[in-house]
């Protein structure tokens, strides 16, 4: 939430620091700059940002960054603006993931258009993510899969059965273990477990 707590300058955020300069939160958010820390209490770092409906530059402390939704303009339902279209906001998005992106989908008008040819996050309520096809391989035209699984934010989560991609979650129970042995178990072994699977179940079909 905006607050006007005393900031601090700092010349080193830690190791731990997650520069957010130049992205966007799902709601929209632009942050713009770290501006230091906050005196007192658990210290967070304070973010300059930019409200997606009024432009209104404000400042949040970083536990904020996820769920802040503008500069508190929309609160009556009266923003200055509408948001910016769902493919844009994305794009911002899949830049904060463990993907590599191909070459052409950083352009912004790009990877746009083709959103639209595959009808991709056209509406506000369109809860679907891209994943990659091959992971070996950049995230783009060539090389993606649309998957309406929640959650599904990062290819490491993402697991190959009877064609459809799936989380770990759901790769647990379809071979009967915890969710919890089978991230110990790791993505690549779980995989080789659903391939067999797969043939056992195409042996016996025959």
């Amino acid at each position: 939430m905006t607050t006007s707590q005393e900031i601090t300058p700092v010349e080193s955020y830690g190791p731990k620091f997650r520069d957010r300069s130049g992205t966007e939160n799902s709601h929209g958010v632009k942050f713009l700059r770290p501006l230091g820390k906050f005196k007192g209490g658990a210290g967070y770092v304070a973010w300059e940002c930019q409200c997606p409906y009024c432009q209104t530059v404000f400042v949040i402390a970083a536990n904020s960054c996820q769920k802040q939704q503008s500069c508190g303009c929309n609160r009556a339902g009266n923003a200055g603006r509408p948001r910016k279209p769902n493919a844009e906001r994305y794009h911002s998005i899949i830049f904060t993931l463990r993907h590599e992106i191909c070459p052409e989908w950083k352009d912004l008008q790009t990877f746009v258009e083709f959103c639209k040819s595959i009808r991709f996050r056209q509406d506000q309520d369109d809860e679907r993510r891209l994943v990659c096809r091959d992971r070996t391989q950049p995230l783009g035209p060539g090389n993606y899969v649309v998957t309406e699984v929640k959650g599904s934010w990062t290819r490491s989560q993402m697991v190959l059965y009877k064609g459809d991609w799936i989380n770990l979650c759901h790769a647990a129970k379809i071979l009967g273990i915890t969710r919890q042995r089978a991230h110990q178990i790791g993505l690549e072994r779980i995989q080789q477990r659903l391939d067999s699977l797969n043939e056992q179940t195409a042996v016996h079909g025959v």
